[in-house]
Formats: C-alpha cells, structure tokens, sequence
C-alpha cells in the first residue's frame, strides 16, 4: 500500500521458508533486518520478532531460530537517521484525524506528537513539526538529516486521504518513518481495519 501512495520503501522479500529467506539476503546483499511476518502481532520489537544488520547465512540461520521459522521479511537495512511516526486514525470524537511525532521504539514513551483533523492542507501538515518538543531534531541537529517538510506533508495528507476514501480502514501507522540523507524511507506500518 506505502507503495502504491509514493512512500518509499526498503528493498525486500517476503519468505515462507529458510531456503527463500537465504535467497532474499543472496539477492539484497545485506545487511539485512528480519522481521516475523505476522499480522496478529502489531508491536514486532516487544517480542523479538526483528533482528537487525544480518550479514551472513549463519547469522540468518540463527535469526531464523529464535523466530521459530515463520513466515518473515527479509528488508534492505536502511540508513540511519531519525525515527518518526506518521499516521491517520478515527477518533471518537474528531473523526478522522493526523499524526506526527517523534518515533521509532520510543514513540509511546515520549508522545511527542502533532495531531490535525483530516483532509488538511500541505501548509498544515507541513507545519506539523514545529509544534514538536524534538524538532531540532529534524532540523540538522549534530550535521544529522533534514526534514524536507513538503515530503513529509505529501506523506501525512496521503493516509489521511487513505482513511477518508476507505471506511473500512481504521488506522495506519508508519512507524518508524526514518528521515535519512536522502529523504524519508518508511521502515515498518500497521494497518488495522474496522472490527466486524
């Protein structure tokens, strides 16, 4: 779906068994991350079903493992850089809503997040990040990335138009959505649809 939307992706491989996974690191190069293919689970990390910087077969087999050979993605490591979280949900209330923050595994730690209602304008989303307590980080903080903040505001307005075109879906969530040298690369979402 990111893809469909323009959010850019890692390179990666979606593998039932050990022999696909091996071929999938053959063929991305490494290093790779591994994550449990699972729709069931939503927080990945919280039950160590991601293992980062896989370089060698042996060290995939080992990965492979401690997943207890499911179903797994196998994804190009992405630069490093600052973890965001983008996303779009029903509130109760507010309808259709927006978010940003500051993400990756200390999202909810920090709740250091911008909401708007949704559909909103490039303008606002763009603004969004100023009302974060970390957007210096954002901003070159250290001769780290910059926020290019028309790209985010693209990302921000395509799920919230996501939302409002699909009742069915309830919430998307990009997290983490990691700003590099060369843009922004969204490393993991959730998508969740209306309970029947």
């Amino acid at each position: 779906m990111l893809d469909s939307l323009g959010i850019r992706t890692p390179a990666r491989v979606a593998c039932d068994t050990a022999e696909q996974a091996y071929a999938a690191l053959e063929r991305l190069g490494g290093p790779v991350a591994v994550k449990i293919l699972d729709a069931a689970i939503l927080h990945k990390t919280e039950i160590g079903g991601v293992h980062l910087g896989i370089r060698t077969r042996a060290e995939l087999t080992e990965a492979l493992e401690q997943l207890g050979n499911r179903r797994v993605l196998v994804e190009a490591m992405a630069p490093a850089g600052v973890d965001l979280i983008v996303g779009a949900r029903r509130d109760p209330v507010f309808g259709p809503v927006v978010l940003v923050g500051l993400g990756g595994t200390t999202a909810e730690a920090l709740a250091d997040v911008a909401v708007r209602a949704a559909p909103l304008t490039m303008a606002e989303a763009a603004s969004m990040p100023d009302e974060l307590l970390g957007r210096a980080l954002l901003d070159g903080w250290r001769n780290g990335p910059v926020l290019d903040r028309s790209e985010l505001a693209r990302v921000v307005r395509a799920l919230g138009a996501v939302l409002l075109k699909a009742p069915n879906i309830d919430e998307i969530e990009i997290n983490p959505l990691r700003l590099t040298r060369d843009g922004l690369v969204a490393l993991d979402a959730v998508i969740t649809g209306k309970e029947k």
